[in-house]
Order: structure tokens, then C-alpha cells, then sequence
């Protein structure tokens, strides 16, 4: 995703909250449809949503750190590595906790 891309989509989100059409404290994973304003896919992104299906994880849309706005796979702790070897993309990975959450690397 290119930083204009990434400019408009954050403009477009603070404009719903300060309309009150969207709370600021939402949860940031969503439903896993891609829209327009995420921009066209990449490779590593298609390749990605169907590697972690293959191997059986739940592929969600997410709005992550350093700007990342994509597909990802939550993960168990104690799986986390069988997920980075599902795939050939190269990862990386937020803790949530309990879980991580699983995406490429732009």
C-alpha cells in the first residue's frame, strides 16, 4: 500500500470520528473484506490469505502497526511458528496477548 493510500484512509477515519460515525476505540480487526480505499492487492497479500487458510487459521482484515492495513491470522502462542512456516511470505507479528496476530511484511 502506497502512503497516499495510507494518507486517505487515516484522513477518512478521523473524519468518522469527529463525525461520530465511528467510535475511536473500536476493535481494530475487521471484517475480511477487502475494500477499495485498502488499495489493490499484493502478492504477498493474496498469497498470504491462502496459505493461512490452507493450514487452517482465521484470515481477517487488520489495521496494525507502522501503518500496515491488510489481511492477518490470529494465532496461538504456541503456534505461532507453524504459522510463519505455512507460508513462503515473509511475516511479522503483533502480541495481543494471549494470541498473536500474523501479517505480511510490506
Amino acid at each position: 500500500m502506497n502512503k497516499e493510500t495510507k494518507k486517505r484512509l487515516d484522513q477518512k477515519l478521523l473524519e468518522e470520528e469527529q463525525q461520530g460515525k465511528r467510535d475511536p476505540y473500536e476493535d481494530e480487526i475487521d471484517k475480511p473484506e477487502w475494500d477499495e480505499e485498502l488499495g489493490k492487492e499484493s502478492d504477498d497479500q493474496k498469497q498470504f490469505k491462502k496459505d493461512m487458510e490452507a493450514a487452517g487459521y482465521e484470515v481477517r482484515l487488520y489495521r496494525g502497526r507502522y501503518f500496515y492495513r491488510g489481511y492477518a491470522a490470529e494465532v496461538p502462542k504456541d503456534k505461532l511458528q507453524d504459522a510463519i512456516r505455512a507460508t513462503y511470505v515473509e511475516v511479522q507479528w503483533d502480541n495481543l496477548g494471549l494470541d498473536y496476530i500474523l501479517y505480511p511484511r510490506d
